[in-house]
C-alpha cells in the first residue's frame, strides 16, 4: 500500500505543515516580546556586495519580508549579530512573511512554494542527519 501522493493532498499535507510552522512562531514571537502588541525597533544593515542594486542599506524589521524577496535567486540570508540583537525576532518576522505570502498563493502556485522552517542549529556540528526539531522527530 502505497501513500497518496497526489497535487491536491500534497497541497493540504503542505498547507498543514505550514498552519504548524505559523502557529509555533507566533507563540515564540509573543514570548520574545513584551506583550501582545509591543513590537521592538529594529534595524538590519546589508553588507554592500549583498544587496541588490537600488535597494537601501539599512532597513526595518517590517521591511525585512520585502527585503528579502528583492533579493535574486537562490535566496539565502545569514543573520548576524551579538547576543540579544534581535537576531530570533528578525527570522520570526521573515519567516511569518513568507507564511502569509505563501497562503496568498492559489493552489497551483502554493503546491510549488515551498514551506519556511526555521531551524535553530545551535549545537549542531554539521555532521549527521536532521532528524529531530527541539526533541520531536522530523520526516526524513
Amino acid at each position: 500500500m502505497r501513500p497518496d501522493t497526489s497535487r491536491p493532498v500534497l497541497i493540504r499535507l503542505a498547507d498543514r505543515l505550514s498552519h504548524a510552522v505559523d502557529s509555533r512562531e507566533k507563540v515564540l514571537l509573543d514570548q520574545l516580546r513584551g506583550g501582545p502588541d509591543t513590537v521592538m525597533h529594529l534595524e538590519f544593515q546589508a553588507e554592500p556586495r549583498f544587496r541588490s542594486a537600488g535597494t537601501d542599506a539599512v532597513g526595518v524589521l517590517a521591511n525585512i519580508g520585502l527585503y528579502f524577496r528583492q533579493q535574486p535567486s537562490p535566496q539565502r540570508l545569514v543573520v548576524l549579530g551579538e547576543a540579544g540583537a534581535g537576531k530570533t525576532v528578525l527570522a520570526v518576522h521573515l519567516l511569518l512573511d513568507q507564511l502569509r505570502d505563501r497562503a496568498a498563493l492559489t493552489d497551483n502556485l502554493r503546491a510549488e512554494a515551498p514551506v519556511p522552517v526555521r531551524f535553530n542549529v545551535a549545537g549542531w556540528d554539521g555532521g549527521g542527519r536532521f532528524h529531530q526539531l527541539d526533541g520531536q522527530p522530523i520526516a526524513n
